[in-house]
């Protein structure tokens, strides 16, 4: 060949060359430390008031990673074996492992499964590539160019910097990626604590990671002969088959589940709640105890609130037990329920400020009918028994029904619903006539959030002011009850004489220190409340069924009021509760019964309506009035229902000396039964001069 010849051929080759080398030249990688400070795991953290973990909620749903692991947190096992299966020279290459890169040329040439022979370095140094050439299909400039990157990559990172980054960003199984989110997520523990089948196991996942379980145990069993470890397939297998179990993190029960994901942020940020983790973990104890107890009454679900009335912070946010709940992901905090008897403090709050009624005001618990637009409205207590004439202060005690009814009777339903609506109950936005007389006995639907925060209003003087899991500048107040009723109201709730006759002595509602409490159940035992206060604290607490089929025999005291008596016991444990001062406008004064319904004591009054006798009124003593029927009552006749069998009582009440009882202009006897005639019909009492002192008007139909 002519020297021009090779001349030329020369010159083919140096630009062959230089091709090369500027088509396979190293790109600029990131550092280590951008490396390591861009990663952002799929989680946001939720934090307590001091900075404590309460835990993770995923916000990413592309990928799931966790935290960044450092190689100083990997086990001995993961560093082994990961190195071992994939690069085995990896401690002494620089970048490319020749060798292994032969092994594959030739082992590609003869077998269907093609091996790259790629480092680790070489794997991580293409995903960091901005032209990631994994993603690419193979030629030799691209393996040449991955080749070049690694070793550009060795020169500026240490051995461990690039295991560390490699373990952090290889893919598993899904959406999984990276060592932390393995680890956690298939062996329920960090990296460093995995061991060996476990490591093998996830190493044996890298090749094809959505392969089925049965090809992973296969080339895990397979990589512990080929690296001659000791180590047993059956233990191999009984891994991988729990791996495919790894629930979501947001399926995750743990701790404050529920305001975790109220809490949730962007991935990788940290967000700092009012929340104490010892309270709420301890809560959380008390709550799945009392539930177990419960759970053969037909009792599965519960939550508990925990407020500092000074700051309106939430301590304690619990939705649900998991272990027992069918319905986990609902938040028992914000979950409406029916009220039961929990208004009544508020009623008589409103009534005491209106100056309507005071505590030693007396209510006759005996039958009663009122008309309504729903029909007939006959309220019972919840045993069926009436007591008489009995004061404010023993009805709120002992939580009695009609004695509520005949004090909303006073203050008027509008304005009732005014008060609730200031106090941040929502949602009451029928008219009055729709809500009715049950109103007083809690027939509406409330949260325990709304609960909470209205008692603890209570509590805060009649200051009402929106409570919180984010700590903030101090809320704006209003004031919605006067200080007076607040007071005189929490005296009441905190009276556990004046709760004797519903709830014994030394009931659970009792403690060693002084604190207000108001149990409630709804309709067919649906719901159970039991919430309190303490100067420092509000605590409120719901038992019974998201799926709302009702409890079996539980009461105020066998549901709800243990959590609430032992989480008080918890919040108080270090320190009692401050002495509630009595404020100006409120006068003590000693107060006796004529008769002696109550015992004499020492009660409250608003300044000006101090007085030292309850003159009682029986109904003897009462003007005479009637009874049954009441105003505007139908009576519908049933044919299927013999006639002589259908009969009507005519009662009244009060004074019955010197009147008569007139149906239709004539005379009838009081507690006759009357049989029905179609037709409008008038009853009246009259006196002795023929004056009409009450009358009634029905019809029958």
């Amino acid at each position: 060949m002519s020297r021009l010849a090779w001349l030329a051929v020369l010159s083919v080759v140096l630009l062959a060359v230089f091709a090369l080398h500027i088509a396979t030249k190293p790109v600029d990688l990131p550092s280590y430390q951008q490396v390591k400070t861009n990663w952002k795991p799929s989680y946001s953290v939720a934090l307590d008031r001091n900075g404590l973990m309460l835990g993770e909620v995923r916000t990413n749903f592309s990928v799931r990673r966790m935290n960044w692991v450092e190689f100083s947190q990997l086990s001995p096992a993961i560093i082994e074996t990961f190195v071992r299966s994939e690069d085995k020279r990896f401690w002494q290459h620089n970048g490319a492992d020749y060798l292994a890169l032969a092994n594959a040329a030739i082992g590609n040439n003869n077998s269907l499964h093609k091996r790259g022979g790629s480092t680790i370095t070489m794997q991580l140094a293409a995903s960091l590539s901005p032209i990631n050439t994994q993603r690419k299909r193979r030629s030799i400039f691209k393996k040449i160019n991955q080749i070049r990157n690694a070793r550009k990559l060795e020169k500026h990172w240490t051995k461990q910097q690039i295991l560390e980054s490699w373990l952090n960003r290889i893919d598993f199984r899904g959406e999984i990626q990276g060592i932390g989110a393995a680890s956690q997520l298939f062996s329920a523990k960090p990296a460093s604590g995995i061991t060996k089948v476990e490591a093998l196991s996830m190493a044996a996942m890298l090749p094809a990671p959505n392969a089925s379980l049965a090809t992973i145990k296969r080339r895990a069993c397979n990589t512990a002969t080929k690296l001659d470890e000791p180590v047993s397939c059956d233990l191999v297998a009984k891994f991988i088959n729990g791996i495919g179990n790894n629930k979501s993190a947001n399926d995750d029960f743990s701790s404050a589940y529920h305001i975790r994901q109220k809490l949730a942020a962007a991935a990788g940020e940290r967000v700092q709640s009012t929340l104490d983790k010892d309270l709420q973990t301890k809560a959380e104890q008390i709550l799945k105890q009392q539930l177990a107890r419960l759970s053969r009454r037909n009792v599965r679900d519960g939550a508990i609130l925990v407020v500092d009335n000074k700051t309106g912070e939430i301590l304690v946010w619990i939705g649900s037990n998991p272990d027992s709940s069918k319905s986990p992901f609902v938040d028992g905090v914000t979950a409406k329920r029916q009220a039961g008897s929990t208004l009544k403090p508020h009623l008589y709050a409103l009534a005491i400020e209106n100056r309507l009624l005071n505590a030693s005001s007396i209510l006759d618990d005996s039958a009663l009918q009122l008309e309504s637009v729903q029909g007939i409205y006959a309220p019972q207590n919840y045993d069926h028994q009436y007591v008489g004439p009995v004061s404010v202060r023993y009805a709120l005690g002992s939580s009695l029904n009609i004695p509520a009814v005949k004090a909303l009777k006073l203050v008027g339903i509008e304005p009732f619903m005014q008060r609730l609506s200031a106090l941040g109950y929502q949602g009451l936005d029928q008219s009055a006539d729709y809500y009715g007389f049950s109103l007083a006995l809690g027939s509406i639907e409330v949260s325990l959030l709304e609960q909470v925060q209205a008692y603890r209003t209570i509590a805060n003087a009649g200051e009402f002011s929106k409570i919180s899991y984010i700590k903030q500048d101090k809320a704006k107040t209003n004031a919605v009850i006067s200080k007076q009723a607040a007071f005189i109201t929490s005296d009441m709730l905190a009276d556990a004489n004046a709760r004797q006759h519903t709830f014994g002595r030394n009931s659970v509602l009792d403690l060693p220190f002084p604190a207000a409490v108001k149990t409630g159940t709804s309709k067919a035992m649906r719901d159970n409340w039991a919430i309190g206060f303490t100067p420092e604290f509000t605590v409120g607490v719901w038992v019974g069924n998201f799926e709302g089929d009702p409890m079996t025999g539980v009461s105020g005291t066998s549901g709800a009021a243990p959590i609430w008596n032992r989480v008080m016991r918890l919040l108080h444990q270090e320190r009692l509760p401050a002495p509630m001062i009595i404020p100006a406008g409120i006068v003590v004064n000693q107060v006796s019964f004529v008769p002696q319904i109550e015992q004499q004591r020492s009660e409250l009054f608003l300044q000006g309506l101090q007085r030292n006798t309850i003159q009682v009124m029986t109904k003897k003593d009462m003007k005479p009035s009637i009874i049954q029927p009441i105003d505007g009552t139908i009576i519908a006749l049933d044919p299927d229902i013999p006639e002589a069998n259908q009969l009507i009582r005519f009662a009244i009440a009060g004074k019955n000396n010197s009147v008569q009882l007139v149906l239709n202009g004539k005379n009838v006897q009081t507690g006759m039964l009357w049989h029905p005639v179609a037709g409008k019909h008038k009853l009246q009492i009259v006196d002795q001069d023929k004056n009409i002192i009450d009358q009634v008007s029905f019809s029958v139909r």
